[in-house]
């Protein structure tokens, strides 16, 4: 995306009432995957989770001191910054809460990823560690 994109995007919300839209979500509602989309809201469900969002982004064409940096806390503020990166595309980072770690484990969010993201239509990698024939980490990889 380009910064105009990420503004327009990823901001609006954000300026209209993201922290009172999540405030008055009881905390089972927030969890109940019927919830997410329904509204428009969908990339925002993040800070069901996460205590911090940062999206990272280039948009196909520009040059890669053109990239975007939008980070948020959820709560009705974000920020947005020229950054350095070098592939196009969008790498969407979520620090998460310390009661949801169950998110860091490579195949319930692998089940996630693949539950509601497989109907859209561009990819989402992820990236994962590599083993070797001892299982030991020997490296990462984008699947």
């Amino acid at each position: 995306m380009t910064r105009e994109q990420v503004i327009d995007h990823l901001g609006t919300i954000a300026k209209s009432g993201t922290k009172e839209f999540l405030t008055a979500l009881g905390q089972d509602q927030a969890k109940n995957s019927q919830l997410i989309g329904q509204f428009g809201v969908g990339f925002y469900s993040a800070f069901i989770v996460a205590d911090k969002v940062t999206v990272k982004t280039r948009a196909a064409g520009e040059e890669a001191h053109k990239a975007v940096l939008w980070e948020s806390a959820g709560e009705g503020e974000y920020s947005v910054a020229d950054i350095e990166k070098k592939s196009r595309g969008t790498d969407v980072i979520l620090q998460l809460r310390e009661d949801e770690k169950e998110f860091l484990n490579e195949w319930r969010l692998r089940e996630i990823i693949g539950k509601y993201s497989d109907h859209i239509g561009l990819p989402v990698e992820m990236l994962t560690k590599e083993y070797d024939d001892e299982g030991k980490e020997c490296g990462e990889k984008w699947e």
